[in-house]
């Protein structure tokens, strides 16, 4: 988890079921609660992926909205 770099564009292709709204829409299934209820080293890696996951998709609405902008300068 440590070397983990979520920022940054990524070189590699992908299947549909990596990409993030695949993955994001499963983590919203899931109850954080009953994670919790059931193992708190799941809870905490539940947390550790779905933090992972926004801050993925953070990054990517930023460099679009960058190049975007740097479009509109030139």
């Amino acid at each position: 988890m440590s070397k983990y770099q979520p920022l940054g564009q990524s070189e590699a292709t992908y299947k549909l079921y990596q990409k993030l709204s695949f993955i994001k829409k499963n983590l919203d299934s899931i109850e954080e609660d009953k994670v919790d209820d059931y193992s708190v080293i799941l809870g905490r890696i539940y947390r550790w992926v779905s933090m992972a996951v926004d801050l993925r998709i953070e990054d990517v609405k930023n460099r679009r909205d960058k190049i975007a902008l740097d479009k509109y300068e030139r």
